[in-house]
Order: C-alpha cells, then sequence, then structure tokens
C-alpha cells in the first residue's frame, strides 16, 4: 500500500467516524503506519543545471602534497557540503608540472561530515607502489581517530570515505604524517597523553600494526611527528616537551619491520624557548629537518641535517629566516638539487607565503626568502612537494571572504612561475536556503546563490506544477553582496520576496521585478513573511530582539522603522509567522529563561494594525536547560500548529504543540513528532486543507543528513513517517509550500554532477509531495483529494479556482459566506456522482475582505477561509 493511498484511507475512516459518530481507534491506526513509512517515490530534480565553475563553497584549509612521476596530487580539509565552516570533508584534485588543474571540481576523498570547534593540522599524502596514501584526522566516531584512503593516479578514490588506521576509545589522536618506505607506508602521529605512535599500511590498504606501535612514550606530550625515508630506514620528527616544559626536536630511526633503531632519541635541536613543528625530508644523502624557532622571542624558521647514522650535522641549527616579527609552519622538500623551504611569515604584518633554497652543505641561497603569495590576501599554512624539477607550493588563501587552496610552481633558481597561484579548489557555484510560494498556477523557489559573488546573492526561478523549470538560468533578483536566507509570499497579484538586510522586492507572476531599487527596511536577518489579503507582514531578527514590518500591496512600507515584537532583552532569533484571518502569531526561540545561550519556544499575536497584543509573549514550550530552537507555524483553520527542534531526549528531536487563536497552548507537554535515532534538526510546516505536514533535515542514517516528513491531524496526532530525500551526502534546510494539490519540498543538497560535468557542490533540489509521476489509474489518482475542497489562489483579486470531489454520489450545496455567518452567493445545488469538481468563481459585488467557503454533501462537510482583495 502506498503512503499517500494510507493517507486518504485515514482521511476517509474520519469522515466516517464522523458521519456514523464512532470512536475511531489510532492504536489501530499505529499498525498501518509502520506498514507505510517506506514508499516507492519519484527522483528529485535540480532547479538550476547550469555549469560555471568558481571557487568551492565555505571554506578550504590545510593543503599536503605530492607528486606520483607524472602528476601532483594536492588534498586538505574541505566545508563545502556540510553544515557551517566546522563540518570538514576531505577533498582533492590532480595539477600537472605545467600548472594544468585537471579535476575542476575536486574529488571527493571523505565526505562524512564531522561538525567539531577545533580542526587539528590535517592532512598528510604520500604516493609510492602505484597509490596515494592520504591520512587525517577523523571525528566520525566522537574520537579523533587517524583514517586513511588509497587514491589511484586517475584520481579514482579506492577506500571511499577511508578506512581507520588507528581508534582508540576516549583517546584523541592527531596531527597524521606519511611517508612511503621501500614496501610499505609509514603513519605517524601524536596519541594525546602517550606520544607518538606509528603504524605501517600496505599499498593494498592492509594496516600491518593494527595496535600501532610507540615511537616516543616519554614523559609529556610527544606531538606533530613529520617522517621521511632513507632507502633504508625511516626517520620521524617531532616536537618533546621534556625540556621544562618548552618544546625541542627530537627524532628516531624506524626500519621498514617497525623496530626504533635509536634507543636514546636524538636531541636535534635544544635552544632556549620553543622548537615546534618539525618538517623533515630526505636528499639522497641525508635528512633536513626545519622547524619554527623561538629561541629569540619570536619564531624564526631553523633548520639541521641529520645523516643515516642519526648524527646531528648542525648542532645549533641553521637560519633559515629570521625576519622582523613571526616567521611559522615550515614545510621541506627536496628537488634533487637543493632543499626548499616554505612557511607562512609575518614580516608585513599580515600573513604571507615564503620559501628559500638550501644547498645540500646547509648553506642559504636565499638570504631574505622568496615571496610567493599575493601580498593582498591572508595565507595560512603552506604544503610543499617536488617533482624532481619544479617546486610545487600550495596554501590556503583568502582573497575574498573565505580560504580556498592555491598553489605556485617554482624552478630550481626560485623563479616563481605563477606569481597570482593557481585556484586548485572550485566546483560548480552553489546555492544554499530555499523558500518557495504558490501562486495558483506555479511554484517560485528563491534561494542565496554563488554564481557571482561568494557574499551571495539572491536568485529564484518559477516551477510549473509538473516539475518544469520556467527561468533555467534562473532570476537575478538581488545581487548585493552579503544577500541571506531569502523569504517569499503570494500576495493575490505579486510575489513579495524577502532577505537579511532587510530588503524586499515585489516580483510578478512572469517573474519581472517591480521594484529594482529594492524596498528597504532596516538592517535584520532570518525574515519570515505572511500576507492577510491587505498587506504583507514581515518578522526579522534585529540586534538581539524580534522585530516586524507591514508592507502593502503598492510597495510602502507601512512601519518604516519597523516595530519591537519580543521587548525582553535576551536573545532572541529565527521567527517564524502564520495568519489565521484576524491575527497573525509569530513565533521565535527565546533565551529569557536559560543560561549557557539555551533557547525556548515563544510566541505572540499581532493583528493588522501592527498592535503587538501580547507584549511579554507567551510560552509555547519551556524547558529549563533544554535547547528547543528554530519554530516553524501553520495554521489549520482552527488552530495553530507550532514545530520546533528539541533537545529534550538529548539528541534534538522533533516536537510540536497545538495553540488556540486566544493563544491557549493545548498541548503543554508537547508532542513528539520525531524521536527517531540521532538527531532532528530545523522543522517545517504547512497545512493541506486535511492535515498538516512536516519535514526536517534527519540524522538517523549516521553520517549524512537526509530529508524526512509527516502528516499530522489537527488533533495532534502524527500520522506517518516517510522519507522525502536519502541521496548521498548532505540534504539540508527544507521547506515546505502547498500548491493546488500537492506540496512542493525544496532543499539544499549535494550533487556530484550536472549535465555529465563534476559539480561536487550544494544546490537546490525539488521534490512534489504526493510524489508526481507514480503510476496509477486514474480514478485512483483523482481520488487522492477525495472528500476535500481547494480553492486557489487564496487570497485572490477578480476570480479563483475551487475544486471538491465527492466519493460517491449525494446532494451537494456550495455557498459563500461572510464573515458575520451571512449568506452571500450559492455556487451548486444539486446532485452530483461520485468524481472531482472544478468551478470557477467570478466576484462581481463582493466588498475587500474575509470569507467563508462551505461544501455540504449528505456525508460531509467542509469550509475554507478566503480572502478577496481589491
Amino acid at each position: 500500500m502506498k503512503r499517500w493511498w494510507f493517507l486518504k484511507l485515514y482521511n476517509l475512516m474520519k469522515i466516517i467516524n464522523s458521519s456514523w459518530n464512532m470512536r475511531f481507534s489510532k492504536y489501530a491506526m499505529i499498525i498501518i503506519v509502520c506498514t507505510i513509512t517506506f514508499s516507492t517515490a519519484q527522483s528529485e530534480f535540480l532547479i538550476d543545471t547550469n555549469t560555471v565553475y568558481t571557487p568551492a563553497s565555505i571554506g578550504q584549509m590545510y593543503p599536503s602534497t605530492a607528486f606520483d612521476g607524472t602528476n601532483y596530487f594536492t588534498v586538505w580539509i574541505d566545508s563545502r557540503g556540510g553544515i557551517t565552516g566546522d563540518s570538514l570533508h576531505i577533498y582533492g584534485c590532480r595539477v600537472t608540472p605545467q600548472g594544468t588543474l585537471i579535476d575542476s571540481a575536486g574529488i571527493p576523498i571523505s565526505i562524512i561530515v564531522h561538525e567539531v570547534a577545533w580542526v587539528p593540522e590535517s592532512p598528510a599524502i604520500a604516493y609510492g607502489d602505484s597509490v596515494f596514501l592520504v591520512v587525517w584526522a577523523d571525528y566520525r566516531n566522537w574520537d579523533w581517530d587517524i583514517y586513511g584512503a588509497r587514491i589511484d593516479i586517475n584520481g579514482n578514490v579506492l577506500d571511499p570515505d577511508g578506512f581507520i588506521i588507528s581508534s582508540v576509545p576516549s583517546c584523541y589522536q592527531y596531527y597524521p604524517s606519511v611517508i612511503f618506505g621501500s614496501t610499505n607506508f609509514l603513519v605517524a602521529w601524536w596519541h594525546a597523553g602517550s606520544g607518538v605512535y606509528g603504524c605501517r599500511v600496505t599499498a593494498d590498504g592492509q594496516i600491518l600494526d593494527p595496535n600501532g606501535f610507540p615511537i616516543s612514550i616519554n614523559s609529556g606530550n610527544q606531538l606533530a611527528p613529520s617522517v621521511a625515508f632513507d632507502g633504508v630506514n625511516h626517520f620521524v620528527a617531532w616536537q618533546d616537551p621534556r625540556g621544562l616544559g618548552a618544546f625541542d626536536i627530537y627524532g628516531v630511526r624506524v626500519d621498514t619491520a617497525g623496530n626504533i633503531l635509536d634507543t636514546t632519541e636524538i636531541h636535534i635541536s635544544a635552544a632556549d624557548n620553543s622548537q615546534e613543528k618539525p618538517s623533515v625530508v630526505f636528499d639522497g644523502t641525508k635528512y633536513l629537518v626545519t622547524w619554527q624557532d623561538s629561541r629569540w622571542g619570536q619564531f624564526d624558521i631553523y633548520g639541521a641535517r641529520v645523516d643515516t647514522a642519526g648524527l646531528v650535522l648542525d648542532s645549533t641549527g641553521i637560519v633559515i629566516s629570521d625576519a622582523v616579527n613571526w616567521q611559522e609552519n615550515p614545510n621541506v622538500t627536496f628537488n634533487g638539487t637543493d632543499f626548499m623551504v616554505a612557511w607562512l611569515d609575518w614580516r608585513d604584518n599580515q600573513p604571507d607565503i615564503y620559501c628559500a633554497r638550501l644547498d645540500t652543505s646547509g648553506l642559504l641561497l636565499d638570504s631574505s626568502g622568496i615571496f610567493i603569495s599575493n601580498g593582498m590576501n591572508d595565507t595560512y599554512c603552506p604544503g610543499i612537494t617536488s617533482d624532481g624539477n619544479y617546486c610545487l607550493i600550495v596554501w590556503p588563501d583568502i582573497r575574498s571572504w573565505r580560504a580556498h587552496i592555491y598553489g605556485a610552481r617554482l624552478n630550481g633558481a626560485g623563479t616563481v612561475l605563477d606569481p597570482e597561484g593557481i585556484l586548485f579548489s572550485t566546483a560548480l557555484y552553489s546555492q544554499w536556503s530555499s523558500a518557495a510560494a504558490f501562486d495558483g498556477i506555479n511554484y517560485f523557489a528563491v534561494w542565496e546563490d554563488y554564481r557571482e559573488d561568494e557574499f551571495s546573492n539572491i536568485f529564484g526561478a518559477r516551477i510549473d506544477t509538473t516539475g518544469s523549470v520556467l527561468e533555467s538560468s534562473g532570476i537575478a533578483i538581488c545581487t548585493t553582496s552579503y544577500s541571506l536566507t531569502p523569504a517569499i509570499v503570494y500576495g493575490g497579484l505579486n510575489y513579495l520576496v524577502v532577505w537579511s538586510g532587510i530588503s524586499c522586492t515585489r516580483i510578478d507572476t512572469s517573474g519581472a521585478l517591480l521594484d529594482s531599487n529594492f524596498i528597504d527596511i532596516g538592517n535584520g536577518y532570518d525574515p519570515s513573511i505572511s500576507f492577510d489579503g491587505n498587506n504583507y507582514f514581515v518578522v526579522f531578527k534585529r540586534n538581539i530582539d524580534i522585530y516586524g514590518a507591514r508592507i502593502d500591496t503598492s510597495g510602502i512600507v507601512l512601519d518604516s522603522a519597523g516595530f519591537r515584537i519580543s521587548p525582553i532583552n535576551d536573545v532572541e532569533k529565527y521567527p517564524d509567522v502564520g495568519f489565521d484571518g484576524t491575527n497573525y502569531l509569530v513565533v521565535w526561540q527565546d533565551n529569557r529563561n536559560e543560561l549557557f545561550e539555551l533557547s525556548d519556544i515563544y510566541g505572540t499575536f499581532v493583528d493588522t494594525t501592527g498592535s503587538v497584543l501580547d507584549t511579554l509573549g507567551f510560552s509555547i514550550s519551556a524547558l529549563f536547560n533544554i535547547e528547543q530552537s528554530h519554530p516553524s507555524v501553520a495554521f489549520d483553520g482552527n488552530n495553530y500548529l507550532v514545530v520546533w527542534q528539541d533537545s529534550r531526549n538529548d539528541y534534538a528531536d522533533i516536537y510540536g504543540a497545538r495553540v488556540t487563536q486566544t493563544g491557549v497552548v493545548l498541548d503543554t507537554a508537547g508532542i513528539l513528532i520525531c524521536g527517531a535515532a540521532s538527531a532532528q534538526y530545523k522543522p517545517q510546516i504547512a497545512f493541506d486543507g486535511i492535515n498538516f505536514c512536516v519535514n526536517w533535515e534527519d540524522w538517523r542514517g549516521g553520517n549524512y543528513a537526509d530529508i524526512y516528513g509527516c502528516h499530522i491531524d489537527t488533533t495532534g496526532f502524527v500520522i506517518d513517517t516517510f522519507i522525502i530525500s536519502t541521496k548521498a551526502n548532505n540534504q539540508l534546510r527544507p521547506y515546505i509550500t502547498k500548491g493546488l494539490n500537492k506540496f512542493l519540498v525544496t532543499f539544499t543538497g549535494f550533487v556530484d554532477s550536472v549535465n555529465n560535468k563534476p559539480a561536487n557542490t550544494m544546490r537546490i533540489w525539488c521534490r512534489f509531495l504526493p510524489f508526481v509521476g507514480v503510476e496509477e489509474k486514474t480514478q485512483l489518482a483523482e481520488h487522492r483529494v477525495e472528500s476535500s475542497l481547494f480553492i486557489y489562489p487564496n487570497p485572490f483579486q477578480k476570480k479563483c479556482s475551487i475544486k471538491y470531489s465527492l466519493l460517491r454520489k449525494s446532494k451537494v450545496n456550495l455557498s459563500i459566506y461572510d464573515a458575520t455567518g451571512k449568506f452571500v452567493k450559492e455556487i451548486v445545488s444539486e446532485i452530483q456522482n461520485a468524481g472531482i469538481y472544478n468551478k470557477t468563481f467570478e466576484v462581481n459585488n463582493l466588498s475587500q475582505g474575509v470569507y467563508f467557503l462551505r461544501l455540504d454533501t449528505e456525508n460531509y462537510a467542509k469550509t475554507r477561509k478566503f480572502v478577496f482583495i481589491r
């Protein structure tokens, strides 16, 4: 039985119950619910299928690079597909020795989301035996573990999302480094509280040391290891605090069987103050270890050569850069003739990338260093490798707002071949944060768009009821930077689109902008919008409070400075608004009762003149020390249903409560809407004329967010739960819009390719509910709206369409009444057969205002409120 047939069965049983005055058992319904959760659904579709490459979204950091004999492979931490800049993925790309980018959208190596507040420097990469091995610190198991993945020379990821190299319960492991030996890779890392550990990994991914082996476990924390190989043995260097708490640089040799060859560890640098963040490379005869050194106060770059017997050849170190201010985070390679060291340099009071050459005798060839990065940008933490001739330096570069991975090649003479840098981290432009409205014929979706500006613009497109996108390139609504979180409503004649700023514009049903200079309300964020038949009402966050402003249908702001809705001097945010035909209900999250920025759900009524009716607001759900946030509200003709995310059960669940038009909360303990495993976030709600439909982000699948939904009847009973999207990677921020006989759900979702071109970005996806295109007999398909009544558009001008259905032959009366209950007009009064009927109602002499459409049959009665505007 398909889920939508179950919904109609459920509604039919309610009708029978009402007609026979029988008590309908919800226990029986629960059994049916369990059988319909897994229904067949039509695939989602993209609104925008244009293919323009831009810097990948959100940000990329901590690059590392290696060479395979033909091409370079650079890897980095990437946040393009996550929730925030702290949601981590591992990406990479191949680049030719000529500086040509091979992978225009990057290669996703691990796209499991790990949302953390702090990022250890990672990943690292090495090449050997026809594969790259990438290693990184990974938080997917709620502890920092060491993971790895192999990639072949064609860019194929052999271990999607990686495999565990080291996982120790309740123990953090960071800073991995990797090198290929004669037959295996050696991975070394910091094991928090214990020291430096290692593990050998074969080229086919076999872990030779499943428990790892200790490389240095002296007192204190030995950390930030770096590894190299001399053809016979490995050399591991690290920073070590055993010298009075300040870090020195130590090292040991490790043979290919994992045995430590130096029972007395090699003290490479014992200078005053701290020496940190070593990097090591082998030149064919000896090693060069480099580090950042504060022996003179601020950090400089030093190095020392170590021979294959473990003898330190430069006991006091070699000064590589002692320019003014700090120099830090060195990384070293060998180009076949000279060592090349790259570092982060603050000599000009901003972070730049410099490098310098040293010959194999330790002579510094570039005493002032070689400037690499564009001095107008902030840059960080370089990586470096060589192809035996040229060197490639890679770094994160903030050229506008976010960090992206750039690279530049240097020849053996130290000449920078790419002075502007080459952008490595690219993808198809991204889109986020959608909303939509319906005008009776088409839907209009709007979203944040990053095709022209890393700071976000607002674009939109119309979508017809078959799913055809009418503007394939989208409509540019606002191309001013920092235009975020759009909202949209249909006002009977035109749409009003509003975005953070707070600015808005009217758009007609053909997609034409009516206010090219925009309507300005003042500063604010996270707007929501409704329409009362005469005016639009926009609510938004300003500073720490919730504000509102009315706008008439000609675009005039009736409350020019906005007015304050939430009067409490605590943090309120994420407002939403619904309308019941008389007043608005504004809801928001509010931390007046909470500590540590936790929130409750509050609301207040605002009338159509802009008067706040509950000056202090009223509590919809307030549980001390429990986070409740992101409310959404809809009205069913009698009561509101407010839904929100709620952490009373540890992980966030979806809860709701019905609220009357007088502000009485009917479900004081809340209604558990979804309490599935893991977390559920950011619910959205709409009413279809019979039941509510709620959608949310759902993490029950483990590593990625999906979109789930459910139906709730007007008594607060959760009818079903169903899947909307479980595509690979993340689906986020759903928005639900009621159409003529189906919902349109829009959401931000990952896409790996568009028109057979690599994408690896976030775009706006759509799906209809009920799903379009399911093969069913026409008669059954029509019964999806059985015993129901719809009116579109609503509000309307001049005329509207009325659609209703009959289960059986019946005497039918369809009439209109005014707000006082006075009879206005009879549209139908006759006996009709079972079926679906469409009527057009043209207004002649009605006054503008609120009216009621009533359908009466022998077994069924339904009333719809509608608004007529002139």
